[in-house]
This record gives C-alpha cells, structure tokens and sequence, in this order.
C-alpha cells in the first residue's frame, strides 16, 4: 500500500512531511483513509467538511483553583483529514499572569468517535496565574485549516476552512482570611526558604552580601525579598534577584537568589535576625510559614594603612627633644634669617628678570623645564620613594578612573535619577531604607496618590536600566520632568 504523507503546521512552522508513524506535533498526522474522506464531492460544503473532520479541546488542569494559584490551560487538536492547521487567533486573558511554554509534542493517544478515527496533538499551551477572584470566561482559540488531496485525474485539489474551541470557564477562590499568617505577601504553591552571608567577616570599609535562596514550585512572580530587620548602623542596597526556572513542570519549579549587599560602619559583632517566608498550598489548602537561621556577622576594623618610609625629619625628632633651651631658641632665630635670605635673592631674580629683553637666545631652555620654580613649597610631592624629590608639573592632572564598559552615560542619568528620587523620599518619610519595597509602603500609607506616581517612575527606570537599548535623550528629559514634579511637591 502506497505510504500516505499529512502535515500539521501551527503558529507559522513550516510543514515537514514525514513518513506515517508520528514523531512529533508538527510533522504529519496519519490519517486512516484519506482517499476517501478528505476529497470533497459534489456539492459538499468544505467548511462544514473541515468543522466535522477537525476539532479543538479546551482542557484546564484545575478549572477551579485559589487566587495566585499557576494553572496550565492546553489546546488539543483533533482531525481525521489530511490538513496543514495554523493557529489564526489566541485567546486574551484579562486579569492573569501568563507565561506562554512549548508544548508537549508527543502525540496524543487516538479518539474515536461514531465509527471515525481521529489523530490529535497539542498545539498550544500555557500557564495562568489568577490575579483576582472570580468566575472568567476564556475566549475560543482558532485556526485556519487547509485540506488538499487528488483528482481522479491526478491532479491536486484543496478547500480550507476555520475551526475554533469552546469557551471554557475557570473559577477563581479568594485565598483564605482565616490563620492568614503576618508575613503572607500572597506567595501561593510550595516552598523552602535559606540564607547564608558570602563572606561572614567583613572590614568596616567593606561590602558584604546577604544571600537568600527560596526555591520550590508555583508561582514566581509572586516572591520577593522578604522583609529584615536591619541592625543600628547598617545599610543596605536595593536586592537583586537572579532566577532558575523550569518550565516543564506544572506549576513552574526551581529557585530564586536574592542577593542583597550591605555596609556597616561600627566594627563588632552582629546578628542578622530570621527572615520569615509565608505561602499558601493551594492542595493543602492551609498556610505554611519558614523562618531562616540568625546570621552572625563580624565586622572587623579597617586594616591600618601600611607604615610609610621614614622621611629625614621624623627621624629627627627625638634628639631635638632633647637639646637645651639655648639651642631651641637658636634654631628658629637661625630658620627666620635663612628665610629672609631666600626671600631677598628672590626678589632680586624676579626684578631681573622683569627687564625686556629685544632677543631671546635660541639655546635658553623653555621656562617650563626650568629645575627652579615659583610654586610654593606646599605644591612640591614628597614621596617616600628614594630619590631627589621632583617638582610638581603644571600639565599634570589626576587620571580620571574609566567607567565600566556596561555602563553609559544614560544607564548613570537613569541611576542618578533614581538615587535622587529614594534620597528625597527618605529625607521627607523619615527612614533609612534603600528598599524600594519599604519605601513605597511607607509612602502609601501617607499619599497614595503619590506613591502610584513614584511607582510608575521607578518601574519605568528599572525596566530602562535593565533594557539593551540606551534611552533616547528625550526620554530621560520626560523622566527628569516627572522627578522634579514629585520633589516639588515639598513635605509629605
């Protein structure tokens, strides 16, 4: 028997034809007799064809489901004709978080119905996360479907048509008020929680960081940092967040590290209190709460700077301690006429040479290179390197330090900004926290409305800062703008 060739394509992939035995979602489907059931007779509506041959599944593996809870919504596609399917028009989710995966191309088992075989895969999947509760409505997926198969004359006929999945429901619950405990964020699935110091001993000049790793399964959209009670004369930076995610589980596992630098100017001996992580299992159905171990941290003292190379005078200085009062009062009488000296042969050499002369000798050497200078003696190095000891150039300037390759004149505009904005908030609110977290709520329990703004701003900077592209010069003149609209606005 002649092998017979059929061909899925979905989102815009390109048809490869295979031989019979599926491989994978997007190669040929086999069909039973499509000699038979894919020509179209006479008079036979092609559409109505396709929507009796073709059929899409909604399917949910939670259709009711908690508030933050991360559910996988499937579309199964189903035919029993030889056709190329392309996925036309995607639902809109409105009040969920989604995150769009790949899906499980192997091909799924066969149905049959009245008598009729057919052959189905998945062809397009993703993960919701709730926002709200509520009863949702998701709107259909549709796709474009094309059948071709051969005239008795040898020839290639097609016909198309449209096919599109019911809509299907998903009933969101309100997570529980009852033994809601105080440190839940709505951090909803399964979770551990750890931390540990990347360097326990630290100069008081130094940086340590605070490491924090929570990893598990659900939703992670939802962590953040959690809160920590900072010791007196700490501080600490804004927490930077790195992710290792799998998408090939339902709901999403792996871990975040959060990563949070900090200083402490007063050496001794510390401890970073337990931070707390509260989620809620929506299998369970109860809350869990997971305290970390306290961190000790000993800040050390600044290490002296390394002792210099004794210069004559300090070697000096014991035995002019111990000479007799005649002798002291000698010295500085000595000192004042030596100076007086200097200064009279100076002035005889500036009066000199203040006469004009008509030609200047071509063999002078240029004043610049001259051994004697008018500098004061303040100005002159000494370094404790051995040698004479060289006068200061006048072309000499401190080399500026480069700035790192990554970092542009606009990521500095879009940081300075930034930096500007949490100075003024701390100054007015009365805080010492970088947070942004802590600070916004701070903010929102005295101006809502201004923290909405403060909000907005600050994710369009780090949306920026994070972006590869540099922002154009009108954008940060926009930003600049809106900063200097909220300082502006005086006391809170």
């Amino acid at each position: 028997m002649r092998q017979l060739l059929t061909t899925l394509s979905l989102a815009g992939l390109l048809a490869i034809p295979r031989p019979a035995q599926a491989q994978h979602a997007f190669d040929d489907l086999p069909i039973d007799d499509p000699s038979k059931r894919s020509i179209l007779a006479k008079g036979e509506d092609p559409a109505k064809k396709i929507r009796d041959n073709i059929f899409i599944v909604a399917t949910i593996d939670h259709p009711e489901c908690y508030q933050g809870q991360q559910v996988r919504l499937s579309y199964k596609l189903y035919t029993a004709l030889q056709s190329t399917s392309t996925i036309t028009a995607k639902p809109i989710f409105n009040g969920f978080v989604i995150k769009e995966r790949r899906p499980d191309e192997t091909p799924l088992p066969d149905k049959t119905i009245d008598g009729r075989r057919y052959h189905g895969f998945t062809v397009w999947e993703t993960l919701l996360t709730p926002l709200q509760p509520g009863e949702y409505t998701i709107d259909p997926l549709k796709t474009g479907n094309d059948v071709s198969y051969t005239t008795p004359d040898g020839g290639t006929a097609h016909y198309s048509g449209a096919v599109s999945s019911r809509r299907t429901t998903i009933h969101v619950l309100p997570l529980p008020a009852i033994d809601r405990p105080p440190a839940f964020t709505g951090l909803v699935g399964k979770w551990q929680i750890q931390s540990r110091l990347s360097a326990p001993r630290t100069d008081s000049s130094g940086n340590d960081t605070l490491l924090v790793e929570i990893s598990g399964s659900g939703s992670f959209q939802n962590i953040t940092a959690p809160y920590m009670r900072w010791p007196a004369g700490f501080r600490h930076m804004e927490p930077v967040q790195r992710w290792e995610i799998s998408d090939s589980t339902t709901p999403q596992s792996g871990r975040t590290i959060i990563a949070i630098s900090f200083t402490a100017s007063i050496p001794g001996q510390y401890s970073l209190p337990p931070m707390e992580l509260a989620w809620f299992d929506p299998i369970a159905e109860r809350y869990y709460t997971k305290r970390t171990d306290s961190l000790t941290v000993h800040v050390l003292s600044a290490p002296a700077p390394p002792p210099s190379t004794p210069v004559a005078t300090t070697q000096r200085k014991a035995p002019v301690t111990q000479q007799s009062p005649l002798l002291k009062f000698l010295i500085p009488l000595f000192l004042a006429i030596l100076v007086g000296i200097v200064f009279i042969f100076r002035r005889r050499r500036t009066s000199r040479s203040s006469v004009p002369v008509e030609k200047a000798p071509a063999t002078n050497p240029p004043a610049a290179t001259h051994p004697v200078t008018n500098a004061p003696i303040a100005n002159i190095p000494v370094t404790n390197a051995p040698g004479p000891i060289q006068p200061a150039s006048k072309e000499e300037s401190p080399t500026p330090i480069p700035l790192p390759q990554d970092l542009t004149k606009e990521d500095l505009a879009l940081a300075d900004i930034k930096q500007t904005l949490i100075r003024f908030l701390q100054s007015h609110l009365q805080t010492d926290t970088w947070a942004e977290e802590d600070i916004l709520t701070i903010l929102q329990q005295k101006d809502p409305s201004l923290a909405g703004k403060v909000q907005s701003l600050l994710d369009e900077c780090n949306q920026l800062l994070y972006s590869p592209l540099s922002p154009e010069p009108s954008i940060l003149a926009r930003l600049n703008r809106r900063l200097e609209a909220i300082v502006g606005q005086g006391p809170l």
